[in-house]
């Protein structure tokens, strides 16, 4: 993990999206990666303990994403993907140690590939994108409806995010954070210790750009980075 400039570490979880068009059945998964434990060494004659942790400095924060990040679109047909876009539920919890403000930074890993300019690749140039986008309303900060925020200037200024997160590095990466809606505007990012955000996964696949004969790989991938403001 990254450090910050006040010595707590940044987090960070990874989706990974896995699936495949074979004969129109298809699977598609988001694996939240959050880190591996050490495997314990051995042989006929010695066997070696190691005792692994971390000590979190006061205000570091966590994050997960629900049902381990795993989602399943199910059984597909030709018909079905003549127009095909998905929709799926999740949700994303921080938790930090006290108040803390922090943001979010989408990275796209499969950049190159995606099909929508703003929107998440699937890992092969053309055959489609994804987005993940919040629900202010299913959302709880602390016991209070969050409001998503945006920032696209490092967050120097806010703005509100329409219940988003946005990957759009080719312009300018925002960060996405959570306020108070009572607030007047200008709004900005709230300290909290607990939130869930109601994410829906949107998944788009280009159904011109298939071949149906072959099998194509769904092979998406994305970094969310917390970022401590």
């Amino acid at each position: 993990m990254a450090a910050t400039a006040d010595g707590r570490s940044n987090a960070f979880a990874r989706l990974d999206i896995k699936g495949e068009f074979v004969n129109l059945k298809s699977l598609l998964s988001l694996a939240l990666v959050c880190g591996a434990i050490g495997a314990v060494a051995s042989d006929a004659s010695a066997a070696d303990l190691s005792v692994k942790g971390q000590i979190q400095p006061a205000g570091a924060c966590s994050l997960a994403l629900s049902n381990a990040g795993v989602i399943d679109v199910g059984e597909l047909s030709r018909q079905t993907l003549s127009k095909w876009n998905a929709y799926r539920d999740m949700s994303l919890a921080i938790n930090c140690a006290s108040p803390t403000k922090v943001a979010i930074k989408v990275v796209d890993n499969r950049e190159g590939s995606t099909f929508f300019d703003a929107w998440l690749g699937l890992g092969t140039l053309g055959i489609g994108s994804y987005v993940i986008r919040g629900d202010d309303k299913k959302g709880n900060l602390d016991g209070k409806r969050p409001i998503t925020l945006t920032s696209w200037d490092g967050g120097s200024s806010w703005n509100d995010g329409s219940g988003g997160l946005s990957n759009n590095s080719r312009h300018g990466s925002p960060l996405t954070s959570w306020g108070n809606p009572d607030h007047a505007f200008p709004r900005f990012p709230v300290a909290f210790q607990t939130l869930t955000a109601a994410l829906q996964v949107e998944v788009y696949i280009h159904t011109p750009a298939l071949d149906f004969q072959d099998e194509i790989a769904l092979d998406g991938s994305a970094t969310l980075e917390l970022v401590y403001l």
